[in-house]
C-alpha cells in the first residue's frame, strides 16, 4: 500500500475552507524544489495548495483570449 501524498489533506481542507460545492475546480499544488514528488516519488514537502472554481478559471481564460493570448 502506498503512502498518501502530503497534499491530499491540504486539498480537502482548502475545499472545505472555501465552502466549494461539488463540481469542476482547478487545483494548484506548488511543491518545494527538493520534494520527492518532483523525482517521481511521494510528496514529502508542505506544498502550497490553492483551488479556483471552474467558472473563475474559464473567466480568466476568456479574458486572456480577448487580450490575444493563444495556447501553443
Amino acid at each position: 500500500m502506498s503512502k498518501e501524498p502530503n497534499y491530499i489533506r491540504k486539498v480537502a481542507a482548502e475545499h472545505e475552507r472555501q465552502g466549494l460545492k461539488p463540481g469542476l475546480h482547478h487545483v494548484s499544488i506548488k511543491h518545494d524544489d527538493w520534494c520527492d514528488h518532483l523525482k517521481g516519488g511521494v510528496c514529502n514537502c508542505d506544498p502550497d495548495v490553492s483551488i479556483v472554481a471552474h467558472k473563475a478559471v474559464m473567466a480568466r481564460l476568456d479574458w486572456l483570449r480577448r487580450k490575444g493570448w493563444t495556447q501553443n
